[in-house]
């Protein structure tokens, strides 16, 4: 009787419009949305704007040129959503650093000598095991690292908020991510092939640190990904 039933709905839910033309555009179920016909083009080229600027944005592109799930982007104004991308840019640079590591680590290749005195960064151990095993002094030498690296970004001028480029860490003398300047050789184009790669490797990488992560913590969920290899 259950499948019954949906069938039904699924069909009425696919039966053609009668060709009467409604009173007026509803909103909700019978509550009448009363719009002048220059009201509506002005919301229709408002959807068009936002969307535009959406889809001409750095990462916009193949195989999820508009992937929002979510909608984040209608939430907040222009501005929100420059700063969305920002964020998911620096997320995916941590995210890239944070696999190779865990994949340097897990095979045996570590720094050496020690991290601090008397332990060794081969004694620390795999996975998160490593950051239980850090003494508070390293943990606490990271956050301020991170710490530094946050204020060098959000004191950037222009902000990218503001209209400058995501991504760009100024530096005294020069940028964090290009200290040699190796990219004011490149053209135009191949600086936006290379920033989109950055991007679509940083968001790959996101997807596979948290199943390192997922794996370390609960052994077997993540098929063909062992908990210690």
């Amino acid at each position: 009787m259950t499948w019954l039933i949906a069938l039904i709905a699924s069909s009425v839910a696919f039966a053609p419009v009668g060709k009467s033309p409604p009173k007026g555009v509803l909103r909700g179920e019978q509550e009448p949305m009363d719009l002048s016909l220059e009201e509506m083009f002005e919301v229709f080229e408002a959807a068009e704007k936002e969307q535009g600027l959406f889809d001409e944005m750095e990462g916009s592109s193949a195989p999820l040129p508009s992937f929002d799930p979510l909608q984040l982007r209608k939430f907040g104004s222009d501005r929100t959503l420059r700063w969305y991308r920002a964020a998911e840019l620096k997320h995916g640079r941590v995210a890239m650093a944070a696999t190779v590591g865990w994949i340097a680590n897990e095979i045996g290749i570590c720094f050496p000598g020690q991290v601090a005195s008397g332990v060794a960064f081969k004694d620390l151990g795999k996975g998160l095991d490593a950051w239980t095993a850090l003494p508070d002094a390293g943990k606490l030498q990271i956050v301020g690292f991170v710490g530094i690296l946050e204020w060098l970004g959000e004191t950037a001028k222009p902000h990218p908020m503001n209209g400058g480029i995501p991504g760009v860490v100024p530096l005294p003398a020069g940028r964090l991510w290009d200290p040699l300047g190796t990219l004011d050789a490149l053209s135009a184009e191949t600086k936006a092939t290379k920033r989109l790669a950055e991007l679509n490797n940083g968001r790959l990488a996101m997807v596979a640190a948290t199943a390192f992560l997922a794996a370390d913590l609960v052994p077997g969920s993540i098929p063909g990904l062992p908990h210690n290899w």
